[in-house]
């Protein structure tokens, strides 16, 4: 398991928030998460950018400090969770471009 830090970052490119979540793999480029409040309906849904893998040296040996996953704010459509939408109405406001998120059979 990887303790990951998730930098949600929407389109104008500044960070939403941040979350850390123990994860049995690393997200890679291109891949998708989805982060769904318990009791509510929909999810909101991201597109992993880049991860960082921050490490700290010791003498002659280095050592992981942290991960990062940079993961940007994606339209799911009818399944968006209340909240995400009204994130992506506000970027839509100010003239900016969610990307799709790709839902399976789509």
């Amino acid at each position: 398991m990887y303790n990951v830090k998730i930098s949600f970052i929407g389109p104008d490119g500044e960070q939403n928030y941040i979350a850390e979540a123990m994860l049995p793999a690393l997200p890679q480029a291109g891949d998708t998460i989805t982060q769904r409040s318990s009791g509510k309906d929909g999810f909101s849904a991201f597109i992993v950018r880049s991860t960082r893998w921050n490490l700290v040296q010791d003498g002659d040996s280095s050592s992981l400090d942290e991960v990062w996953v940079f993961a940007e704010f994606a339209d799911a459509g009818q399944f968006n969770s209340a909240s995400h939408e009204q994130c992506l109405e506000f970027y839509r406001a100010e003239g900016l471009e969610v990307p799709d998120f790709p839902l399976l059979g789509s």
